[in-house]
Formats: structure tokens, sequence, C-alpha cells
């Protein structure tokens, strides 16, 4: 019995993580991203931490939120300096006015 619960506690965790990246990643719903990215962020391992930064990026830049989404695309690019691209150009623009 201690055995099977000793399994069970630690394959939690594990959907938990694979929740979390599962909904940082996904398109469509964009406070699914925020929530799933930031817990991605407070998590112990740094391994996803550029991919939760330019995800949530993206989903604070897309209801107008630029100043929160210049912010985490400054720590993506700290994470990975290659992903400067034209993903900043397409939040700038976002924030021209028309």
């Amino acid at each position: 019995m201690g055995l099977v619960f000793a399994v069970t506690c630690t394959l939690l965790p594990a959907a938990a993580f694979g929740d979390d990246l599962s909904d940082c990643s996904q398109p469509n719903d964009m406070p699914r991203v925020v929530a799933g990215c930031t817990n991605l962020l407070q998590g112990r391992s740094s391994q996803y931490h550029y991919i939760a930064y330019r995800n949530r990026s993206s989903a604070y830049a897309a209801p107008g939120d630029f100043e929160r989404a210049e912010q985490d695309y400054q720590q993506a690019i700290a994470l990975n300096p290659q992903y400067l691209n034209s993903s900043r150009v397409n939040v700038v623009d976002a924030a021209a006015p028309k």
C-alpha cells in the first residue's frame, strides 16, 4: 500500500506540470495562457522559462497590455538572445496609434 501511494504522489506534480505547459502553449484562451505560463515560471525547473515568458508576452499583448508584454519579452530575450526577431516588431506595431 505504501509503494502505491508513493508512486501516485510522484506522478501528480508531473501531471500538473503537463497541464501548465499545455495551457501555456495553447493559442486560443489568453487568460489560460497567462495562468499556465505563470505556473511554469513559479516552478522549480527553468527549462521552460523562455517559452513561458515568450508565450505570456504574446498573451498580454493580445488584449493590449503592452507594458507587461514588453517586460516578459525582455525576460525571454535575456534567457534566449536569439529570440530577437519579428515578434518584437509585432508587439510594437500593435501598440502604435492608428
